[in-house]
């Protein structure tokens, strides 16, 4: 098993050397089958590299295609191929008794060969899922821009519906789900500033909407349902079942299950919904009402709205720490934080930080909150404040592209990704030393942002 293109073409490479003698050295046609599996292990190397390239260049189409090959090879070639050549180089009429033992030692070639194949198919097949990555909604390129999260570099460009606002990884990986107002080219109304408060800047949350799924391991679109409209959020249940979207246009939230690839239940909130979180029990889910000022209660056993809790004005994006002990959200128009009680569902205080704070997310040991703070195009924010849940103060200010706006930590709480809405960029936060190590150019408007697990 190779772990990089070059890698996979030097042993490619000898291998092609090897089968060649192997071949020339065959004495008999019935040894032919038996001298070419060097060669034909050759070919299936190098297919693997040219999967390993396509993790690098833009070309999703090719990597399936070859990454298909790649798993001929494994579930097909080489369990059937194997004992064929290993009987045919036995020598006729001198065939003797084999005991189980050897038998199964010759079955082993096969199964093992047709193990290591489809391995490497596997960790090829999900190679950059499991190196990392991120992906970010581009809404003014109508494109999803993924970024590898070893070299910090953007990787490809997936085209999709128009005006993408949120990504979200689901929770096994294998999809990213993606809010946009449908095929480009559709004809969508564009009221100013819907879905968004005034003070930040608008969005393009427009029209009757669809949330579209990309298959991680092809960077590929593989479904699309149409939801309400002006669809902002998109989150995804922890047992990776369903779907839960946000329609800032008409005060909804659809429920799409994912299997199905449809809309099973449509569920009523506050006023021009937005950010949505599951707790981590999963049982509710949570959702901004910009023009509500409220976070609106979703229990999702019954999927119904159980509770309205009152927070303040401009609630943009909701959140938990891990541990479930506190809730957040953040008021877009006050330039502050509230801390909400889960249980109690009443807020506790609030913490001011920078302008127009957007998206939030807490670090996975539950003591540092991360704010996006946006500002409006015609003065943009350009940080994200670093909130102790302790104490309840902000305790870094780090200083990002114009218009900090998504934020996500990964699983070790060592990175944050922040896209900047206004300078078509993504920053990454060592959060440990609470500075910016990398700046990373990608589509235009970036805005929700997501991670592989």
């Amino acid at each position: 098993m190779c772990f990089s293109a070059t890698a996979s073409f030097s042993v490619a490479a000898l291998l092609l050397g090897v089968g060649t003698l192997t071949l020339k050295s065959a004495r008999r046609p019935r040894e032919l089958p038996f001298a070419a599996i060097p060669l034909l292990f050759a070919i299936q190397q190098l297919s693997e590299g040219v999967i390993w390239l396509t993790f690098r260049y833009d070309a999703p189409p090719l990597g399936a295609v070859v990454t298909r090959l790649y798993s001929f090879f494994s579930h097909v070639l080489w369990p059937i191929y194997v004992p064929v050549a290993v009987w045919l180089i036995e020598p006729a009429g001198r065939r003797r008794r084999v005991t189980p033992l050897e038998m199964s030692k010759v079955r082993n070639v096969g199964v093992g060969l047709s193990s290591l194949s489809l391995a490497v198919a596997v960790a090829a097949g999900s190679a950059s899922a499991a190196a990392g990555k991120v992906y970010v909604a581009d809404e003014e390129a109508d494109s999803v821009s993924v970024i590898d999260t070893a070299s910090f570099k953007k990787i490809r460009g997936i085209p999709v519906g128009q005006g993408p606002h949120n990504v979200q990884v689901a929770p096994d990986g294998k999809l990213v789900w993606v809010t946009n107002n449908g095929e480009p080219g559709k004809s969508v109304d564009k009221p100013a500033h819907q879905g968004m408060p005034k003070s930040a800047g608008g969005g393009s949350m427009a029209g009757g909407g669809a949330v579209w799924a990309i298959d991680t391991a092809t960077d590929s679109v593989v479904a699309k349902v149409a939801v309400g409209k002006h669809p902002a959020h998109v989150v995804v249940a922890p047992d990776g079942r369903h779907a839960y979207v946000v329609n800032g246009g008409d005060n909804t939230v659809s429920v799409v299950d994912i299997p199905a690839q449809r809309v099973v239940d449509t569920i009523a909130v506050g006023a021009a919904p937005h950010g949505m979180r599951f707790s981590p029990d999963g049982k509710q889910a949570w959702v901004a009402n910009l023009k509500g000022g409220t976070v609106s209660v979703i229990d999702t056993k019954t999927r119904k709205q159980i509770a309205q809790i009152a927070v303040g004005e401009g609630p943009a994006q909701v959140g938990f720490t891990p541990d479930g002990r506190l809730g957040f959200v953040s008021l877009s128009e006050e330039n502050r934080v509230a801390m909400i009680d889960p249980a109690a569902r009443k807020v506790l205080r609030k913490v001011s930080v920078g302008s127009v704070p957007i998206q939030v997310y807490a670090t996975p040991d539950s003591r540092l909150l991360l704010v996006a703070n946006q500002g409006t195009r015609a003065k943009p924010g350009s940080t994200v404040s670093m909130i102790d849940l302790g104490t309840f103060k902000t305790v870094a200010t780090i200083k990002t592209g114009a218009g900090a706006h998504g934020v996500v930590v990964n699983r070790d709480g060592r990175r944050a990704y922040v896209t900047n809405t206004y300078a078509n960029t993504v920053s990454v936060i060592d959060v440990g030393g609470r500075k910016v190590i990398a700046t990373v150019p990608v589509g235009r408007g970036p805005n929700g942002v997501s991670l592989t697990p």
